[in-house]
């Protein structure tokens, strides 16, 4: 069965639109998880786009269950 072009226009937006949202939403929990395995220095001084953490380490959750 065809679709209409507006059934195709309007999948092409909602899939464009959702995509959007989902990115918008994860990134926030993936920057806070980047983040805890980061050198805090390090993080402190960083600007833009966290997608990997900054000198992968432990020491933000060694502090956490030292406590």
């Amino acid at each position: 069965m065809r679709r209409s072009l507006s059934e195709r226009i309007f999948n092409v937006f909602n899939v464009i639109f959702l995509s959007l949202l989902s990115i918008s939403t994860i990134y926030p929990f993936w920057h806070v998880v980047c983040g805890s395995f980061s050198n805090g220095g390090d993080l402190m001084g960083h600007s833009g786009l966290l997608l990997t953490p900054l000198n992968f380490n432990f020491s933000a959750y060694q502090s956490v269950f030292k406590n």
